[in-house]
């Protein structure tokens, strides 16, 4: 009986990533615009997991987002509902709707395109 149980809850307890390698915390390394200046960001975060992203900068509260990721398509959108200053993460500010493209993923590696100005976002798994 101890073992049917034991099994039941270690089956019950299995997530697996929605959202395969886009899931997780991802440190924004550069932001490159469509003009070709590039900026380094200092300590901002992306966080995806399930249908939230959340954007993070150390020491402060993070900026939620509902989320819809395409994995087929690579195509990400985010709602963020407050109103926030995005400019710092290479966004537009918000309340707004975001659209993104993602041109490259990998397990430790993402390069997204937000649209409508070009704008290229480069991260790494943090």
């Amino acid at each position: 009986m101890l073992a049917v149980i034991a099994f039941v809850m270690l089956c019950g307890c299995n997530k697996s990533d929605l959202n395969g390698d886009l899931d997780g915390q991802w440190q924004l390394m550069s932001i490159t615009r469509n003009d070709g200046t590039s900026i380094v960001p200092n300590q901002k975060y992306y966080l995806f997991a399930m249908h939230m992203a959340m954007l993070r900068e150390s020491g402060r509260d993070g900026i939620p987002g509902n989320m819809i990721y395409d994995e087929s398509t690579g195509h990400i959108t985010i709602d963020f509902p407050r109103k926030a200053s995005l400019g710092e993460w290479g966004l537009p500010d918000s309340p707004c709707t975001v659209e993104l493209t993602i041109e490259s993923l990998s397990r430790d590696h993402l390069v997204m395109m937000v649209a409508p100005d070009s704008t290229i976002l480069t991260l790494r798994k943090f």
